[in-house]
């Protein structure tokens, strides 16, 4: 059970640094109980407190032919989204689920039309700094990662490279059981503004 806490609190942490880093963008957002339009969301000091404000979320996703549903559940409404929702007043949308996933986010990333989080391997992540199209993270991982999420950083050094730039982290490798540093995907956040 030790064991268990201690993954959600690494999943929570990455949830809170994408809300977090999401809030903190100048970009528009959806606002439930505000339509300022001011696009400018201040996280809550305690990161696990919800946002007073409803924060839109978006994402591209691939859809998984083996997943079974269960009731009215789908990729757009499902446990995990609700949860969001519900713990954090994050609202997750999604910008597309595609079958064919890599071909969808190449044409995304060419037409500059992604959503906020999504996952990429190392050529991509590469394409999209290049691109100028994602953010550097180091400040928002300082700020809002959990102990054990910096210490993989520090354990795993190499492994997390794959996701710097001229020393900056643009991109955290998916951690998982195996090889760890055969990582199958790079979280990025888009740069905006």
């Amino acid at each position: 059970m030790k064991n268990f806490k201690k993954i959600c609190a690494t999943g929570f942490a990455a949830l809170i640094s994408i809300s977090s880093l999401t809030g903190c963008m100048n970009k528009p957002t959806t606002n439930t109980n505000n339509n300022s339009g001011s696009g400018r969301v201040e996280p809550p000091s305690d990161i696990w407190a919800p946002y007073e404000e409803t924060v839109t979320v978006t994402t591209m996703g691939e859809e998984n032919s083996g997943t079974e549903f269960q009731g009215d559940d789908d990729y757009g409404n499902n446990p995990w989204y609700r949860a969001y929702k519900e713990r954090f007043n994050i609202d997750l949308q999604n910008k597309w689920i595609s079958n064919d996933y890599s071909t969808k986010l190449n044409l995304a990333i060419a037409d500059k039309d992604i959503a906020d989080v999504f996952y990429v391997d190392s050529a991509r992540l590469t394409t999209l700094h290049d691109a100028d199209l994602i953010m550097p993270l180091d400040e928002v991982f300082e700020t809002y990662a959990s102990d054990v999420l910096k210490q993989y950083r520090k354990d795993y050094a190499d492994t997390w490279k794959t996701g710097e730039f001229d020393g900056q982290l643009y991109g955290m490798p998916q951690m998982s059981y195996g090889i760890i540093d055969q990582f199958q995907y790079i979280y990025g956040f888009v740069k905006t503004g």
